[in-house]
């Protein structure tokens, strides 16, 4: 089963790791170590360069211009105008929501392509939107994870 974007690491902690290297890794979040780390770090709230990283990553695997992000799009212009500033709590949850489903999303599909594509694409399950639409609430993030494992245990979705 996909772990939403947590890897077990040898010394037993479940980190977010896959979700931390979306975001910019250890030069952008400094040191995150397992879950609740990435929670605070999200409730002090990003560095703004979390969501641009999260963007470039999205752009290597596919052409993708910042209005198709849903959400995310206020968040990326914020980042690109305003590179060193943080983010709110609200817009650093959805940047996470969207990093985790991200990873999520890439284990399921099988490649980070597919993942982003998926992830622009509108959704009859989600009513015609798209999941990037659909992550500015956390129940809009859930209902894409629920998406994602019934695709992965091969339930139409």
């Amino acid at each position: 089963m996909a772990t939403a974007g947590f890897a077990l690491q040898p010394s037993g902690w479940a980190t977010p790791l896959p979700v931390a290297e979306l975001l910019g890794g250890h030069s952008v979040l400094g040191s995150i170590e397992n879950p609740i780390q990435f929670a605070h770090a999200v409730r002090a709230g990003l560095p703004s360069r979390a969501a641009f990283e999260l963007f470039r990553r999205m752009q290597e695997s596919t052409e993708i211009v910042v209005g198709s992000l849903g959400a995310l799009a206020p968040i990326v212009q914020k980042a690109i105008q305003s590179p060193d500033s943080r983010l709110s709590i609200a817009e650093s949850d959805v940047v996470a929501r969207a990093a985790t489903s991200l990873a999520l999303a890439t284990d399921v599909l099988g490649s980070p392509d597919k993942a982003v594509r998926w992830l622009q694409s509108p959704n009859v399950a989600l009513g015609g939107e798209s999941p990037l639409q659909v992550m500015d609430t956390a129940a809009g993030g859930m209902e894409v994870d629920a998406i994602l494992g019934r695709i992965e245990y091969g339930v139409y979705s």
